[in-house]
């Protein structure tokens, strides 16, 4: 289970902020991207890390998508989404999460996200420097024709 989640590095759904919301917080936003991952949905990826099709296009996007769905289908899928910590900085409106993917094949991954709050209140995965990669996720593992690039 390679690299599952970072196919976008990034990789979240809108979430609201603010006092007596029930919206989804960064964790929710997490577990939303790994499984919008698995049903290989560019569109509902691309809400969730809108950087990330800013970096790679719509196009580039959708196959890493497709790439991402089957190879999380031949793992038997994903079984659990597991939020390990969460830290939400108020002030910044970011938040770092640290999740653990266990797919169906017994396989398990755990991955860091950056987040940050737009100007909606939602929280997306948001594009940074770390030892990762940017993102805040590991490195993208793209499968690629040849001579195509990501950047």
């Amino acid at each position: 289970m390679k690299n599952i989640l970072t196919a976008l590095t990034l990789v979240l759904t809108f979430s609201l902020v603010g006092c007596g919301s029930s919206a989804p917080g960064p964790g929710d936003t997490v577990k939303d991207l790994a499984y919008a991952m698995e049903a290989g949905d560019s569109e509902k990826i691309a809400a969730i890390a809108p950087a990330m099709q800013q970096m790679l296009g719509n196009e580039k996007l959708a196959k890493m998508a497709e790439e991402n769905a089957k190879k999380m289908e031949e793992e038997g899928g994903i079984t659990a989404v597991t939020i390990d910590s969460e830290e939400i900085n108020e002030e910044n409106k970011t938040a770092k999460v640290t999740a653990t993917i266990e797919m169906g094949n017994g396989e398990k991954e755990t991955e860091d996200f950056t987040l940050s709050q737009d100007k909606d209140g939602n929280w997306i995965v948001t594009l940074g420097d770390d030892e990762k990669g940017p993102g805040g996720a590991p490195d993208i593992d793209i499968d690629l024709s040849p001579g195509e690039e990501t950047e």
